[in-house]
């Protein structure tokens, strides 16, 4: 649960930073023999600032009810 928690938070950040990312993808157009014609598209993917957020939060939540968890066993 720990680990789910360290995702989320470096997700957060990440989306927060970057506010999405791009990749690039190379299509065959033609081919005729050993010729091929081929082009690159680059397509974004944006992320709102409010996943980053959503996904920050959502690690605090989990962080804490780990250390409630662990802390009622500690003191029972």
């Amino acid at each position: 649960m720990k680990l789910a928690g360290i995702v989320l938070i470096i997700i957060g950040v990440l989306a927060l930073v970057y506010q999405g990312f791009s990749y690039t993808q190379t299509e065959k157009d033609a081919q005729l023999g050993p010729i091929e014609i081929q082009h690159q598209e680059t397509h974004t993917v944006p992320l709102p600032p409010i996943v980053g957020g959503f996904a920050s939060s959502a690690a605090c939540w989990r962080w804490r009810s780990v250390v409630a968890a662990k802390s009622r066993i500690l003191h029972d």
